[in-house]
């Protein structure tokens, strides 16, 4: 497919060393555009990294993709900055993670809306210090790709994360001077649900959108059971209380693991871990942290087997069955 003359822009700006931010709507061709950096990049012999905010989210590339945060070692935004300055100089682990943030010329962020301003600053930081340069990112170039009306960042008390977008960084505008909004649609071409996906991202929503939304309105395929189909809910009480019914109404014997809690009762009080899981063989579960390269946060998964205190879950990645046992200390973070 041909790019178009925004994407061609996006894609020579990239070529040149230039931080670019390429926004637009879903199906507007982001990631096609990415990808075609990627292979000029490639010709180009520059070393860059394709990382993305999530793991489900490096699934739209090949292998190379990483999560951000695993990619640069900030993890799960649980250190200050003194703290990662001092495991980047006595963690081994972070031999690695310095000598591949020296070797990068290009570092890509996808999905980027889902990136907090703290977590853009926590990596800025840290290549500035892994490549001992004090210019912004340590003086490598960033592309930023993605759609700031999608997936907002997620608050984080915990980690004092205040859930504010990339964006809002004092640096933000100083280091990307180029942006770029891809506004032609390839994924559909029916202009009513184009301006309805528009409205609803930007929450003015009219009547004619409205009309459009009632107008899908239509019961399940045949082949599409109850059990199979997926529940969205605007609410966690509501997907919890769908859940246990669906867990209620399975065959077979129900197993219950009760969480251990240490920590503070306050922040224990935050996390959307269920103090008590029941689960049965048959049943749907889903990840909701990064256990591996393949099994990712949004990864769902069957209960196969339960015996003892563990549980063996199969997954079902790239047709091939992934087995997964896990103990009852791990059940606290599925």
């Amino acid at each position: 497919m041909a790019m178009n003359a925004d994407q061609i822009l996006a894609v020579e700006l990239i070529k040149q060393g230039h931080n670019v931010v390429l926004t637009g709507q879903a199906g507007s061709g982001k990631t096609f555009t990415i990808h075609n950096s990627c292979m000029e990049l490639d010709k180009l012999e520059i070393k860059y990294a394709l990382t993305c905010s999530t793991g489900i989210a490096t699934c739209a590339y090949d292998e190379r993709a990483w999560t951000l945060n695993k990619w640069c070692g900030i993890l799960d935004g649980r250190y200050s900055n003194d703290e990662l300055i001092h495991l980047m100089n006595t963690d081994e682990r972070y031999v690695e993670i310095k000598k591949r943030i020296c070797q990068t010329q290009c570092l890509i962020i996808d999905e980027v809306s889902m990136i907090s301003a703290k977590t853009l600053g926590q990596v800025e930081f840290i290549l500035r210090k892994a490549r001992n340069c004090e210019k912004r990112f340590g003086g490598m170039q960033v592309v930023l790709c993605g759609d700031f009306f999608q997936l907002p960042p997620v608050e984080n008390e915990l980690y004092g994360d205040s859930g504010k977008h990339c964006f809002q960084t004092t640096f933000f505008d100083q280091c990307f001077p180029h942006k770029i909004n891809l506004h032609i649609i390839y994924r559909q071409n029916e202009r009513d649900l184009i301006i309805a996906v528009n409205e609803l991202e930007q929450g003015k929503v009219s009547d004619a959108t409205l009309a459009v939304m009632h107008s899908l309105n239509r019961p399940l395929p045949e082949f599409v059971s109850e059990e199979e189909a997926v529940h969205l809910f605007c609410r966690n009480a509501d997907a919890d209380i769908h859940n246990y019914n669906v867990i209620a109404n399975k065959q077979g014997n129900l197993v219950t693991f009760s969480s251990e809690d240490t920590g503070d009762s306050y922040y224990l009080s935050k996390m959307l871990a269920p103090k008590h899981l029941g689960l049965k063989v048959g049943v749907k579960v889903i990840l909701l942290t990064n256990l591996s390269d393949d099994l990712v946060n949004g990864k769902t998964g069957m209960v196969h087997s339960i015996q003892g205190d563990s549980v063996h879950v199969v997954f079902q990645i790239n047709k091939k069955k992934h087995h997964l046992s896990l103990k009852k200390i791990h059940l606290y973070f599925i």
